[in-house]
């Protein structure tokens, strides 16, 4: 039975979705927040209101008797501009009433609206990320020790300080799982040697057309770092002695969990432990280890087809 190719969750796809639920953090969060300061706000309003409506009833009702008495003793039909004082002073305690209770249902409105407009702010934000997100090109791919695959991100056709984490979802599937990124390499690089550590490290040596010298160059660069999923750092470690240029060279991971490393322009070979961190020189090649790929066999044994002077094949023991 033929194998098919399904389709992964685009990167673009995945920020969308974290985003959403960082957005919808946020939104629930600052919900809440806002809430709790409109009803305390809302009570302090109705306090203040109902303290002023109070105090404002108060000064209309003394206000009113004492305009009152005035308006009973001095208005007659022979003098009505009294009588048009004491109505204006019977108006003046309605409208005094109305003020204090306009300013209560105001308060209680303004605090209403405040609540609303922080969702809608929140929704806008959301759509924001929704509209301006990109898919990042593919490149390598590691599948590391605790089942999650590490994506180095390209760009124009090299390789970048970027990279990728995709976690598969909780029933196992990376069709539908999610990507995050991650910390940044120390340097840009388009092919090289690497490995998955048994410990879940991930080990880069050298680079070809790498960024270590500012922009993207065939530069074959030495620069040897590791990544560490669980701290989520890049450690640049230091290269072989001797080497200054490593480039895309062949390279194995051994039985034993040490790292193999070839030469693209000699025949020297080294040997990375990573228990102690250290490189040991080992048996030189026939020649160099220039666009090969070298197999671990099961008896041990490292199989290659020599690209320098095909089709000559040689193994290996370390």
């Amino acid at each position: 039975m033929p194998g098919t190719w399904t389709k992964l969750v685009s990167i673009c796809s995945s920020r969308r979705t974290v985003s959403f639920a960082r957005c919808r953090a946020w939104a629930d969060e600052g919900s809440a927040a806002c809430s709790n300061w409109a009803d305390e706000g809302s009570n302090q309003c109705s306090n203040w209101a109902d303290q002023g409506s109070n105090q404002c009833s108060n000064w209309a009702d003394e206000g009113s008797s004492q305009c009152s008495d005035w308006y009973e003793q001095n208005c007659h039909w022979y003098s009505p501009w009294n009588c048009v004082a004491g109505w204006f002073c019977q108006a003046w305690y309605w409208v005094a009433n109305w003020v204090c209770q306009a300013w209560y249902w105001v308060a209680k409105w303004v605090c209403l609206a405040w609540y609303w407009i922080a969702k809608w702010v929140c929704l806008a934000w959301q759509w924001f990320f929704f509209i301006f997100c990109s898919n990042a090109s593919g490149g390598p791919m590691f599948l590391l020790t605790d089942g999650t695959i590490l994506l180095n991100e390209c760009a124009s056709g090299y390789g970048t300080r970027r990279w990728w984490k995709l976690t598969p979802d909780s029933s196992g599937s990376y069709v539908n799982g999610l990507w995050t990124r991650v910390a940044d390499s120390n340097i840009g690089r388009k092919y090289f040697a690497s490995a998955v550590l048994a410990d879940g490290r991930l080990l880069v040596c050298g680079g070809e057309y790498s960024d270590a010298t500012g922009s993207n160059s065939q530069d074959d660069t030495a620069r040897t770092e590791m990544f560490d999923p669980v701290a989520n750092t890049w450690t640049e470690i230091t290269p072989p002695a001797g080497i200054s240029q490593i480039g895309d060279s062949a390279c194995c991971l051994l039985p034993d969990g040490r790292f193999f490393l070839g030469n693209f322009n000699s025949s020297a070979t080294n040997v990375f432990d990573p228990a102690t961190g250290n490189w040991t020189a080992t048996a030189n090649k026939g020649d160099s280890a220039s666009e090969e790929t070298w197999v671990l066999m099961p008896d041990g044994t490292i199989i290659v087809a020599q690209c320098s002077n095909s089709p000559l094949s040689l193994t290996a023991r370390t």
